[in-house]
């Protein structure tokens, strides 16, 4: 097993004008301590924005292609499919579905970007 391993990923609707609807993710991973279970929201704007694809990330230099600003503030996840154990593939409301998120990526993402959630 990876050290991260994505348990769950799911749209969820905020109720705050102010508050982006965002992904709720729940991972786990191994720790000094043994496995322990972690959740996450991560907007939705956010996740798109850091696409890992050559259509958002040149290849050879590993910069990003696409600004913030490109990325609509109302964007909505479409659709969100699991690649084998290791990855999903995301698609968005503005078309774009090229993107295979690794569980570590989400994971790492979720850890600068993201807020913590209480696992109930």
């Amino acid at each position: 097993m990876s050290t991260v391993q994505l348990l769950s990923i799911n749209p969820v609707k905020t109720s705050s004008a102010a508050a982006p609807d965002c992904f709720a993710l729940g991972f786990k991973v191994q720790t000094p301590s043994g496995l322990e279970e972690q959740a996450f929201t991560l907007s939705y704007r956010t996740t798109r924005f850091m696409c890992p694809c050559a259509h958002c990330v040149d290849e050879h230099s590993g910069q990003r292609t696409l600004k913030l600003d490109q990325v609509p503030q109302d964007i909505r996840a479409t659709g969100v499919q699991r690649i084998g154990r290791y990855a999903v593939s995301i698609s968005f409301s503005d078309g774009h579905k090229t993107g295979i998120y690794s569980d570590e990526t989400l994971y790492e993402l979720s850890q600068t970007e993201g807020s913590t959630q209480n696992l109930a």
